[in-house]
């Protein structure tokens, strides 16, 4: 259970730095992190939060650990978010001639596991408090094999599950939030499409990150109080 200072109760509050941690699509224009930086720019005009982009395309979390300390404490934020996953395993699936196996798969996801581990202990250590978000599902109109890539991003997002349960810190379902939307829409006959390339949200996409992302730092998207 996450623990710690609250503003108002509230996790996140006016003021505060927020860096974004992530891979492609954190780094995507006009992506999620641009709606959470302005939908709380609207609910603190006088003061709003500082949210700063440290995504990078073709980033896994062993190139993100790399690049903590300048991208992220430097900037002596608040709260550091950490989305990982996607590229991680676009890397995995490349690197095996798209021949992986499950165990191999495993290992891979552990050491995607020991990167994330190690952000939060450096994080914790210099006293940033934390959130990891799950990675997105793979669409079945990507060109690589859409079902080996979604058993990894599983494995994956099952570990960032562990780690935040067991450290204490915030777990934002991104990943879950779209797959929910996705099933919900299909089994209504309505297939919905949250990527244009079946790897990297669209724009609704987007939105659906970003409403998952408001709603765990306890700012649901309610238009009528902006």
């Amino acid at each position: 259970m996450l623990t710690g200072r609250t503003i108002n109760g509230k996790l996140l509050g006016p003021g505060q730095t927020l860096v974004c941690l992530g891979d492609s699509v954190t780094t995507a224009p006009a992506g999620y992190v641009t709606t959470v930086s302005q939908t709380l720019a609207l609910k603190f005009p006088e003061s709003p939060p500082s949210v700063l982009n440290a995504g990078a395309g073709c980033n896994t979390a062993g190139h993100m650990l790399a690049r903590f300390e300048h991208d992220v404490l430097a900037r002596k934020p608040h709260w550091v978010t950490i989305m990982a996953g996607v590229d991680d395993t676009v890397h995995e699936l490349q690197t095996a001639r798209q021949a992986i196996k499950h165990a191999q798969s495993e290992t891979s996801a552990d050491q995607f596991g020991i990167a994330i581990e190690q952000m939060v202990r450096t994080a914790k250590a210099a006293d940033v408090r934390v959130a990891l978000c799950t990675p997105n599902h793979v669409e079945d109109h990507w060109t690589g094999d859409e079902r080996l890539a979604n058993r990894c991003l599983r494995a994956r997002t099952a570990r960032l599950h562990r780690i935040a349960a067991r450290d204490g810190v915030l777990l934002i379902p991104t990943g879950e939030v779209l797959l929910t939307a996705a099933r919900a829409a299909a089994e209504r006959n309505q297939p919905l499409r949250l990527t244009d390339d079946g790897l990297h949200p669209n724009a609704m996409g987007h939105t659906l990150l970003a409403l998952a992302f408001l709603a765990a730092f306890d700012y649901p998207l309610d238009l009528s109080s902006l």
